[in-house]
C-alpha cells in the first residue's frame, strides 16, 4: 500500500504601516498536511490571525493560525467536523474583542453548501457555531 504524506505550506508576506511602526515579513509555514491557501486576515493587538483551509483525503478543515508581528507562529488550531468540507471567507474582529468567522460547509456525501458563521475567541476556542441552510 503507497502512503501519501502532504506538506501543509503557508506563506504570508505581509506589509503593515500603523502608527509610526511597519511591519513586514515573508514567511513559511509547515504542518504536515494539505492546505488550500489564506483565506483572510485580522490585525490583532499582539500579532494576526489568519483563516484558512487544510484539505484532507476525506474532508476539509478551517484553520486559524496566530501569528506575531515579526510572521512567527504562536499557535494554529483546527475547525470541522468529518465528513465535512469546509470554505473559509472571511475573519473580522469584533467590538467585544473575539473574532467572527464566515464560510460555507457541505457534507461529502452532497447536496447544497450552507453558510456558516463562528465565533472564536482570541485563543481559538470555539465560543458558538451556527449553520444556515440546512432543512
Amino acid at each position: 500500500m503507497q502512503k501519501v504524506v502532504y506538506s501543509l505550506v503557508l506563506i504570508y508576506s505581509i506589509s503593515f504601516n500603523t502608527s509610526s511602526q511597519s511591519y513586514y515579513f515573508n514567511n513559511t509555514y509547515a504542518t504536515g498536511e494539505l492546505y488550500s491557501g489564506a483565506a483572510s486576515i485580522v490585525e490583532l493587538d499582539d500579532g494576526y490571525m489568519v483563516l484558512g483551509r487544510m484539505l484532507t483525503s476525506i474532508d476539509s478543515k478551517l484553520i486559524l493560525q496566530k501569528i506575531n508581528f515579526n510572521g512567527d507562529s504562536i499557535w494554529q488550531k483546527k475547525f470541522g467536523n468529518p465528513p465535512e468540507i469546509y470554505f473559509a471567507s472571511d475573519i473580522y474582529k469584533l467590538s467585544d474583542g473575539n473574532l467572527i468567522v464566515s464560510g460555507s460547509v457541505k457534507d461529502t456525501a452532497g447536496g447544497m453548501a450552507d453558510f456558516f458563521l463562528a465565533k472564536f475567541d482570541l485563543d481559538g476556542d470555539t465560543i458558538w457555531t451556527k449553520r444556515y441552510g440546512s432543512d
